[in-house]
């Protein structure tokens, strides 16, 4: 503390602004490819949650049969028997899994925008706080443009939504990852 009372430590997440940034870029690089090719980009997000479906029911199937079974294994069998099911029919009919998945995207945006918000006004006043603020209300605003447009425009609007919203993210990232490396700059220079 100095004679003002005030503490001088360093600002918390300061060294994790490199990481802060990183995210950032590579999200606003993901988010550009994904409004330049918003089928492609509906169709690899429903394939590869497919994909990863299957692969952790396959391996909560093997968890449980290489183990000793234990009382209430069972659930843990119908758990991976469903999260494969359900990835093979991601996999067998991606149109129908579009849809699906842009429902569930739907509701990923509305209530992903209210935390990101609620966050916002919890790091106010630190630096970026604003872009957290803006990046959770055009996840809001996302959310209810979704909601309204189902089922007709399911097959691109998935894409370029997600491209938006991972460009708002990455901003934000970015923007409070530079502002934790300014204020660490700052910190630094007061020792």
């Amino acid at each position: 503390m100095d004679q003002s009372g005030r503490n001088h430590a360093p600002p918390p997440g300061g060294q994790g602004a490199g990481w802060l940034i990183g995210i950032g870029v590579v999200s606003i690089l993901l988010g550009a490819v994904a409004l330049v090719f918003p089928w492609w980009a509906s169709l690899g997000i429903e394939l590869a949650v497919g994909i990863f479906l299957v692969v952790v029911g396959a391996l909560e199937l093997v968890r449980v049969f290489s183990n000793r079974p234990e009382s209430g294994s069972g659930w843990n069998v119908l758990f991976g028997l469903l999260a494969v099911a359900a990835g093979l029919l991601l996999l067998f009919y991606p149109l129908q899994g579009v849809i699906t998945l842009t429902l569930v995207l739907t509701f990923f945006f509305l209530i992903g925008g209210t935390l990101k918000t609620v966050s916002a006004f919890y790091v106010k006043p630190a630096p970026g706080w604003g872009w957290m603020l803006a990046s959770g209300l055009v996840s809001l605003v996302l959310g209810v443009i979704v909601l309204i447009a189902l089922p007709g425009s399911a097959f691109w609007i998935f894409g370029i939504l997600f491209g938006i919203d991972l460009i708002f993210f990455g901003a934000a990232q970015t923007a409070f990852g530079l502002g934790l490396r300014r204020l660490q700059a700052i910190d630094v220079e007061r020792f």
